[in-house]
């Protein structure tokens, strides 16, 4: 039996609140009440933490700057780590770190090729040459995301997936009591302890959590302790993307042992990401969509002129609750249009009737049609958003994993 923690090792600060704005990161300490509630495990419980054994982390550290690659990880999380050693010193708990050095390597490497490739596109493709179709330089710029976006799912597999494995791996061969690891990889495993159980051997007896908490004045946090948590949600969400996603680009299904009846993808400008497939359930033009960040039931007609459908997701992130219509024009290949949230946008699909189809190629369908059928195209927009809409052609973010 493992008691399970997730916890919250390091924070940041960042601009208007937003993850991807981080200004820089700070280090936390475990608060009174996990602390009491450490207290109350006897002498000699073995803990399991998500950190590195002394020297190690500035071996990892070594290694990156051997690739010459600049930058350090911050080490700002060390701190709660080092707190909790002490901690497990004090209550005599022996104590395993659980990270493995040969992995963080790999995800050295991994993160050098990406960085490079991102200065590689940076310097030599993503603007417009003179005298270069829309047409062109579009399908270029979705080339490129898609080579960004399949070197950065290697890096996030080694980092959230190899890594969970791993430290797995290394609870169940060290016989720990208390596992204490970040709440990103306990959140899953305790949704998930079936799997666990029967992968790696680990009985989950209990889950809880310490996160740090903001006050709502800038740069003031509680850390909150809950005994018998519930695994947040989101972070399950986040989880299941990055499979399906990993399941994609690997040439999978997205849901194994279905043939769908049409494919698609409703981000143009990184198609993998909007790649989706859709299940007839022979009644009529209706059934469930699949796609990487969720699953969805719809309804509509599709015929020689055009398909027109609304979609809700029965499972996916909590920000898509909304119907999501989507009307398209028959074209060459499939149909193309848009698709639309109220109140929220939307934008440009492409889908076409098969079991299979290159993401990509799909892209290449939405462009096409941009070439040559834009009216038609602005037709289609007008209906869905309103002639006073200002919805943009072509999407030219190349950041992000959902349009709405």
């Amino acid at each position: 039996m493992v008691h399970l923690v997730g916890v919250h090792h390091a924070g940041f600060n960042s601009l208007f609140g937003i993850p991807e704005l981080t200004v820089n990161q700070f280090g936390l300490i475990p608060g009174d009440d996990f602390l009491t509630f450490l207290s109350d495990f006897p002498d000699g419980t073995k803990v399991g933490l998500e950190t590195f054994t002394t020297g190690d982390f500035e071996t990892v550290q070594d290694h990156l700057a051997s690739l010459r690659l600049d930058g350090r990880y911050p080490s700002e999380h060390n701190k709660y780590w080092d707190a909790l050693k002490s901690v497990c010193g004090k209550f005599r708990f022996p104590y395993e770190c659980l990270e493995d050095t040969r992995l963080w390597y790999k995800y050295n490497q991994l993160m050098v090729n990406f960085t490079r490739l991102n200065e590689v596109i940076h310097e030599r493709v993503l603007f417009q040459e003179e005298g270069e179709s829309d047409f062109h330089y579009n399908v270029k710029l979705a080339k490129c995301n898609e080579l960004r976006h399949r070197s950065q799912l290697k890096v996030k597999q080694v980092h959230e997936l190899d890594r969970d494995k791993r430290l797995l791996e290394r609870i169940a061969e060290a016989k720990v009591d208390i596992a204490i690891v970040g709440d990103g990889h306990a959140a899953v495993w305790y949704a998930e302890k079936d799997r666990v159980k029967r992968e790696f051997g680990i009985d989950l007896e209990s889950y809880s959590t310490e996160l740090m908490t903001p006050t709502g004045y800038p740069g003031q946090y509680v850390m909150e302790f809950t005994q018998n948590a519930t695994p947040n949600d989101q972070t399950v969400f986040y989880n299941n993307i990055l499979l399906r996603s990993l399941r994609l680009v690997s040439g999978e299904r997205l849901i194994y042992g279905r043939k769908p009846d049409f494919v698609g993808t409703w981000r143009n400008v990184m198609p993998s990401e909007g790649y989706f497939e859709v299940f007839s359930n022979g009644n009529g033009f209706s059934g469930e969509i699949s796609d990487c960040i969720g699953d969805a039931v719809f309804e509509g007609e599709v015929n020689d002129q055009g398909v027109r459908f609304i979609k809700k997701y029965t499972r996916a992130n909590q920000t898509l609750t909304k119907p999501i219509e989507y009307r398209g024009m028959k074209v060459d290949g499939g149909y193309c249009g848009y698709y639309g949230v109220k109140g929220c946008g939307g934008g440009l699909f492409f889908m076409r009737a098969g079991e299979s189809a290159k993401p990509l190629d799909l892209s290449v369908g939405i462009y096409r049609t941009l070439a040559d059928k834009k009216e038609e195209l602005h037709e289609i927009a007008d209906q869905l958003f309103g002639k006073s809409s200002q919805v943009a052609e072509v999407e030219t973010r190349d950041s992000g994993e959902f349009p709405f």
